[in-house]
């Protein structure tokens, strides 16, 4: 029985009334707080503090990867083989050319002799430097991977283990010296080293993660300068690209990873590869528009809306003034442009949370005649009930 105000259902319409009784899953990412707890109870999942020392804080729920087939090791051999099989043609081709040059003009041949030993040196200079670099940058991950250890434990006996590695890697480090004093003389008031493990991060890598935003956002500067007076899009992409591997370098450097040729490609490899924000559903949607409309994306099962990403944003107020909001500054502001209504100021930079991914991701577009909708939409309902927050589908 239908009410005089309710509108006749339409042919091949989707029973809502069925879907309204069909159990969900409600997603992680969208925890809602129980009907009458009071306003001041309700915690406000987009302003909640990511934990310290991770990129993403569902990293560590993330379901285990499938092992490896275990014929990685045959492929590794494979190009060592190939790469000493080619030094050895290199060495042979450039004696050759050493004992004609020789054979001609014995002054001659002694000049490329010299040439070709100042050229071995620079090379075996070159390679430690390439084998420090990647020492190195595997020990900030080995450090990164214990700090999400210690933080996940809580144990104080782990966290006072970062703390002393923490301040054996930025020793030599002058940009922390005063960060690391004041932790030093902190170790007698705070006992709890869960504690100290915050004010490590807050003394040692605040002042790090300040002139990250400052890089970041030069590098957008430069990049929204060359494309609007660029008139060619190959032109676009290549400054783009060398921009992205500049400020992925002097990130590296800044907190301490110092990545060489091959430490910097691997690096670079494993950011594009890995880390990415919610985005959209929508590739012609702007990225003002997508996150302060609340934006829908792939990731949003597990990760939310791209609003509930946002970690930091400039405004420019109606008094012409620019401001910083995010949750620590100005948390009101933050909170009023993310949901709140409209009119508080013209947005002109974003910050987002990255998140991890991958390492493969399997996507791709289905589609049926219109008049299989009926059918296709109950099937879409009835299956996403019980999908897993990692698995994204939009109908």
């Amino acid at each position: 029985m239908t009410s005089p105000h309710e509108k006749p259902r339409k042919a091949g319409s989707v029973d809502v009334e069925a879907a309204a009784s069909t159990p969900r899953r409600a997603p992680k990412a969208f925890a809602i707080a129980p009907a009458g707890m009071a306003d001041a109870d309700r915690a406000d999942p987009r302003i909640e503090e990511e934990p310290d020392f991770t990129l993403d804080p569902a990293a560590a729920e993330a379901p285990a990867q499938a092992k490896p087939s275990g014929l990685g090791w045959l492929a590794g051999l494979f190009w060592a083989a190939l790469g000493v099989l080619v030094s050895f043609y290199l060495v042979d081709a450039g004696w050759d050319l050493i004992l004609r040059l020789g054979a001609k003009n014995p002054v001659l041949g002694q000049v490329a002799l010299g040439l070709a030993g100042f050229a071995g040196l620079v090379l075996i200079f070159y390679l430690a430097r390439e084998v420090f670099s990647i020492l190195r940058m595997r020990r900030i991950l080995h450090l990164r991977i214990a700090a999400r250890t210690a933080r996940s434990s809580g144990s104080d006996r782990d966290a006072a283990r970062i703390l002393r590695l923490l301040h054996e890697f930025y020793a030599s480090d002058p940009s922390t010296a005063a960060g690391r004093s004041r932790l030093t003389h902190a170790e007698s008031d705070v006992l709890d080293a869960q504690t100290r493990l915050d004010m490590a991060e807050r003394e040692l890598l605040g002042p790090k993660d300040e002139a990250a935003r400052h890089l970041i956002a030069g590098a957008a500067q430069r990049v929204s300068m060359v494309t609007a007076l660029s008139p060619r899009a190959m032109v676009d992409m290549i400054f783009v690209l060398a921009q992205s591997i500049l400020m992925i370098r002097r990130l590296s450097a800044l907190y301490g990873g110092r990545a060489g040729g091959v430490g910097l490609w691997r690096l670079t490899a494993r950011i594009l590869a890995h880390l990415a924000v919610t985005g959209g559903v929508v590739s012609s949607t702007g990225v003002a528009g997508l996150t302060l409309g609340g934006g829908l994306g792939w990731l949003m099962g597990k990760h939310g809306l791209a609003l509930d990403n946002l970690v930091s944003v400039d405004l420019v107020t109606a008094d012409g003034d620019l401001v910083h909001a995010s949750a620590a500054e100005r948390p009101d502001l933050f909170w009023a442009v993310r949901g709140g209504g409209g009119n508080f100021g013209v947005a002109t930079a974003f910050e987002f949370q990255l998140h991890q991914v991958g390492p493969s991701v399997t996507g791709g577009l289905i589609a049926h005649p219109f008049g299989a909708a009926r059918d296709v939409l109950k099937l879409f309902r009835d299956t996403t009930a019980s999908l897993p927050d990692e698995q994204g589908v939009v109908a």
